[in-house]
C-alpha cells in the first residue's frame, strides 16, 4: 500500500529539475562557482522575485501558461498525498479498536485530532516563515551602511548596502589612473558598473582599470576620449546606454595641469588649459545629462588651487578649477527639476600620477613637505578622494546638491603658522 502511494510523489520528484525555481536556484550556484558574482547576485534577486510572485500569485498564477503543466502533475500527487495520510489514519483507527479495545468514538476523536494537528503544522509552518522574513528585512533596514557592504574589502558577501548604488552605471572621463581610476574600483565595490574614457596620449593603461573593476565583481567599459571634442563625449555618454541600458552618474575628472607663468603665457595655452580642465566638464556634462533619467547625479573635480587658494604660475589652471564652482551651482539649479543633482569635490594635496609630476606640480619630495603642514599629517589618497564623490552620486547625498565639498585632510581651515 505505501508504495502504491509513494509513486507520484517519486514521479514528481523526477519532475523537480524542471521546475522555475529549481533551475533559478542551479543558476545562481553555477555563477558563484564561476567566480561572476555580480552575475549571482542578480540572479539571486530573480530568485527571490520568482519565490514571491509564487507565494502570492493565486489561483491565476499556477494556472498560467508556464505554470500550467507543473500544476496539473502537481495536484494529482498532493490529493495522492493527503488520501494516504488518510488512508493510514483509518487503518490506525481500526488498529485501536480492533487490536487494543478502545472505543470507536475516542479513536474517532483521535483520527479527527491528529488531522487538525497535521493541519496546523502546515499553518504554523508558513505562518512562522513569513514571520521570519519580516523581522529578517526589518533587521536589514535597521543596520548601519558602515557594516553592510556587499563585497571586496568594504564588506563581506551576501550583505546589503542601503545607498542605491546597486545596479547604476556611472560615466567617468580620466579613468585611466588617479581619482578616475580608484572611482570606478569604488563604484564597483558598491555594486555599480562604469563607463571610463581615457585619453589614447595617457601613458596609463587603461586595462589595468578595467581588471580591477573586475576582480571587486563589477563591469567597465574602455572608451577612448577627448573632452576637447563633444563628438566623443557623446560617444562616451551613449556606450553607456548601449553596454548597459542606463546612465546614472556622471563624473567629470579628466584634467591636465601645466606650469607656466603669467609671463610666459600664450593664448594657446590658456585656451588649452580652459577647453580640458572646464569646457570639458560642460561637454561631459552635455552629453550625459541628455541621456541621464530623473534621479542622476553628476560631480566635477575641481582642486584646491582655485577652488580655494591662488597658486602661482597656474593663473590658467586655477581659473578653469575655479569656473567648476559656478558651474555646477548653476546646473544643480537648472536640473532640479529632472532630480538631477550636481556637486563638485575639491580635493586637496592628493599624492596621485599628477601631483607626483615634478615639472608642472609637487613631485614626491615636494608632497612629502606639504604632508607636515597638513593636520591630518600627511597628503590624501586617490581612494579617499573617490569615496567622497561616490558619496555625493549616491541616495546617502539626496538632499545635496550645488554643493563644493572640500577633501584636504583640514589644510584649508588650519591657522597660518
Amino acid at each position: 500500500m505505501a508504495l502504491v502511494f509513494s509513486i507520484p510523489i517519486i514521479l514528481l520528484a523526477l519532475k523537480l529539475p524542471e521546475f522555475p525555481t529549481f533551475l533559478a536556484v542551479k543558476e545562481v550556484k553555477l555563477r558563484q562557482e564561476l567566480g561572476d558574482h555580480a552575475g549571482a547576485r542578480a540572479a539571486e534577486q530573480d530568485l527571490t522575485e520568482l519565490v514571491d510572485d509564487k507565494a502570492s500569485g493565486g489561483l491565476r498564477a499556477v494556472l498560467a501558461p508556464g505554470l500550467r503543466r507543473h500544476t496539473i502533475s502537481l495536484s494529482p500527487a498532493w490529493l495522492t498525498n493527503r488520501m494516504g495520510i488518510q488512508v493510514f489514519s483509518v487503518l490506525g483507527t481500526t488498529v485501536l479498536v480492533g487490536a487494543k479495545d478502545v472505543l470507536f468514538e475516542s479513536a474517532l476523536i483521535v483520527l479527527v485530532l491528529s488531522n487538525i494537528a497535521g493541519f496546523a503544522g502546515y499553518l504554523f509552518h508558513g505562518w512562522r516563515r513569513r514571520r521570519h522574513q519580516h523581522f529578517d528585512a526589518l533587521h536589514q533596514d535597521h543596520q548601519p551602511v558602515r557594516g553592510t557592504f556587499h563585497r571586496g574589502q568594504e564588506g563581506g558577501s551576501g550583505m546589503n548596502r542601503d545607498d542605491e548604488l546597486e545596479g547604476k552605471v556611472a560615466v567617468i572621463s580620466g579613468g585611466a589612473s588617479g581619482i578616475g581610476q580608484a572611482l570606478a574600483v569604488a563604484y564597483a565595490r558598491a555594486g555599480a558598473h562604469s563607463v571610463v574614457g581615457y585619453y589614447p596620449g595617457d601613458p596609463h593603461d587603461v586595462g589595468e582599470t578595467v581588471a580591477a573593476v573586475e576582480a571587486e565583481g563589477g563591469r567597465c567599459e574602455a572608451v577612448e576620449l577627448d573632452v576637447r571634442s563633444y563628438e566623443r563625449t557623446e560617444r562616451l555618454a551613449q556606450t553607456a546606454l548601449d553596454a548597459f541600458g542606463r546612465l546614472d552618474i556622471a563624473v567629470a575628472a579628466a584634467g591636465i595641469l601645466r606650469r607656466q607663468s603669467l609671463s610666459e603665457m600664450t593664448d594657446s595655452a590658456w585656451d588649452d588649459m580652459l577647453s580640458v580642465d572646464l569646457s570639458g566638464v560642460v561637454r561631459v556634462f552635455r552629453s550625459c545629462a541628455a541621456r541621464m533619467d530623473a534621479g542622476g547625479a553628476m560631480v566635477a573635480v575641481s582642486s584646491i588651487a582655485g577652488g580655494v587658494y591662488g597658486w602661482q604660475d597656474h593663473s590658467h589652471y586655477a581659473a578653469a578649477k575655479a569656473g567648476l564652482l559656478g558651474l555646477c551651482r548653476s546646473l544643480a539649479v537648472e536640473l532640479a527639476d529632472r532630480r538631477i543633482r550636481v556637486n563638485v569635490v575639491i580635493p586637496g594635496l592628493i599624492e596621485s600620477p599628477q601631483s607626483l609630476d615634478e615639472v608642472n606640480s609637487l613631485g614626491p619630495e615636494g608632497l612629502r613637505e606639504a604632508g607636515k603642514i597638513i593636520p591630518g599629517g600627511r597628503v590624501g589618497t586617490v581612494d579617499e578622494a573617490a569615496r567622497v564623490i561616490r558619496f555625493l552620486t549616491s541616495a546617502d547625498a539626496a538632499y545635496v546638491t550645488g554643493q563644493s565639498i572640500v577633501v584636504d585632510g583640514g589644510l584649508t581651515v588650519r591657522w597660518p603658522s
